[in-house]
């Protein structure tokens, strides 16, 4: 399957009602649970939007937190994906500070009760580096 993501979705009782949403709506896909019980493996013979994957994680019960893709598995990544950002070394450290403070306060503002999540430790798999 050319497509593979990690998605991780916003915790509920139990994982069986995503399972079940999404081999309804992907039959074709695999989703694979890891250690954390709320984020998987995702592999699909078709690229998956956040908006696809994010209504069906709500019809579940639960909200879709995040849909990164895996370039190095992917044939293509999911264009509407933004991901938290990392800090990139350059060799220019004040520039590099620079622009990840800016990217990281733009994603802050995409994702203000992702980032929320984050700062509180609910979501330890996913912290930001810096």
């Amino acid at each position: 399957m050319p497509y593979r993501y990690t998605v991780s979705f916003l915790p509920i009782a139990s994982v069986k009602p995503i399972i079940a949403a999404f081999v309804e709506r992907w039959p074709e896909a695999e989703l694979k649970f890891k250690e954390h019980p709320f984020t998987a493996e995702l592999s699909a013979s078709h690229p998956i939007t956040r908006e696809e994957m994010r209504y069906t994680a709500q019809s579940a019960g639960s909200d879709l937190i995040d849909l990164v893709p895996d370039p190095a598995k992917s044939a293509a990544l999911d264009p509407g994906f933004e991901a938290f950002p990392k800090l990139q070394a350059t060799g220019d450290p004040l520039g590099d500070e620079a622009r990840y403070q800016a990217e990281k306060s733009a994603w802050i503002a995409a994702y203000p009760q992702l980032y929320q999540l984050l700062l509180t430790g609910a979501l330890d798999h996913m912290q930001p580096t810096k």
